[in-house]
């Protein structure tokens, strides 16, 4: 087997077993090795393959065009797996494994009862190539409508499962869906629900504006009864909403201060690996980095911002470029007080990006993490215990059991005991 892999959902990407990219020159030759591929462990008859994709030319000259599209295409395979091409009478197809297809991955994850698969989905089936032969986008449509479909079933279903469990996964889910059929009202009411339960509904409210903006400029209708009424219950809701019952953070975008916009990708991989490695921290709610950067560029209190996030916490910074070096400059703001709890400087060589990335990521949320602990501990011995959450009877017990002596231990027992009985 060759080890190629073929990308065809969004357009069209191939590459050898080293994650080379491989060009294919023309439009039908991506066309033709596609189809192939898809019909991996079939033989195709050449003539059905000539009247696909050159069905306006006469029958010899669609041959020879064929022909000469194969042989290109071989080209691009080591020899043991150039077998492929070679056709068995007057038929053509690829050994079944010759290359590692995206779209046949999903389908058959979909099929093993694998919904997760879906996330292969990342856009229409080779996006971008149609051929102006009405055989051949005719045959591309309808296996793009049916892989869609197939996308927004399982999607839903995910969806569906996740409901009831941790927010974040549940409305990264809804996201995927929105992308790709932006008009479900089931998953803008998921969103709606998810933004709600959380404390976020600013976020919630604004959600039904995109989908009443949607719908009227796509299906040129409103949103349906469910949709408004829950709109209505959350518009008409008091405004204040409890805290989660652990430490809540958001990881605002940091900003940029090269002033080039090639460099702005950096600022944004470091806020989303920061946000990713917060998350492992089971002591912490940290919000997603989708619902974070819906707040980029956007001028606002930082106590507002928390509000509308549903957080406690707020980490934002900087990202400054010199002459071969980097400089981190995150701050993490208590949006309660509206006092800093935390502010460091981390520098960096560029020498390996990939590198220099983990290492601010690791800096960073390796000292927010202590730095949030440190302030729920002191907000908690300034609390009366008898008003004290889970949560706060655990933060002051540590920091009894941080002051590592016999009375020490002892107090952090009892807090923690309270805890366990809340």
């Amino acid at each position: 087997m060759s080890g190629h892999v073929l990308s065809l959902f969004g357009g069209f990407d191939l590459k050898d077993d080293q994650g080379t990219p491989i060009a294919v020159r023309s439009k039908k030759g991506k066309c033709l090795l596609a189809y192939l591929a898809l019909h991996q462990g079939q033989q195709i008859q050449r003539d059905v393959l000539a009247e696909l994709l050159w069905g306006d030319r006469g029958d010899s000259q669609a041959r020879r065009s064929l022909s000469q599209e194969l042989y290109g295409l071989r080209g691009l395979f080591p020899e043991e797996a150039q077998a492929g091409f070679h056709p068995d009478g007057g038929a053509v197809g690829f050994v079944e494994g010759l290359l590692d297809v995206d779209v046949l991955c999903f389908e058959r994850g979909i099929k093993e009862g694998a919904p997760k698969a879906a996330a292969l989905y990342s856009g229409d089936l080779m996006a971008g190539l149609e051929t102006g032969q009405e055989s051949f986008d005719g045959w591309l449509r309808d296996e793009r409508e049916r892989l869609r479909e197939r996308a927004v079933a399982v999607w839903h279903q995910i969806l569906r499962a996740e409901m009831d469990g941790p927010a974040e996964p549940a409305i990264e889910s809804a996201s995927r869906l929105l992308a790709i059929d932006p008009t479900s009202q089931e998953a803008h009411r998921v969103l709606m629900q998810l933004y709600d339960r959380t404390g976020r509904r600013d976020l919630a409210l604004r959600q039904y504006e995109k989908c009443k903006e949607i719908l009227v400029r796509e299906l040129g209708i409103v949103p349906d009864r469910e949709t408004g009424e829950l709109h209505q219950r959350i518009g008409t809701a008091p405004a204040d909403r409890p805290l989660p019952s652990k430490p809540s953070i958001a990881v605002l975008p940091f900003n940029n201060m090269s002033g080039d916009a090639d460099r702005e990708h950096f600022a944004d991989a470091l806020t989303e690996d920061i946000t990713t490695e917060l998350s492992r921290y089971h002591d912490l709610f940290v919000i997603s980095s989708h619902s974070a950067f819906s707040f980029r560029g956007k001028a606002g209190d930082v106590k507002e911002i928390a509000r509308q996030l549903g957080v406690r916490y707020i980490l934002e910074g900087s990202v400054h470029w010199a002459a071969g070096g980097v400089r981190l400059g995150p701050q993490l703001i208590d949006a309660q007080s509206g006092g800093q709890v935390w502010a460091e400087r981390f520098d960096g060589k560029v020498e390996d990006v990939f590198d220099l990335q983990d290492e601010l990521t690791a800096k960073t949320a390796a000292a927010v993490g202590s730095g949030i602990l440190a302030a729920e501990i002191e907000a908690a011995k300034r609390q009366r215990s008898a008003n004290l959450d889970a949560y706060g009877l655990y933060a002051q017990g540590l920091g009894h059991w941080m002051d590592v002596t016999v009375a020490g231990m002892a107090a952090a027992r009892k807090f923690f005991a309270q805890a366990l009985d809340l």
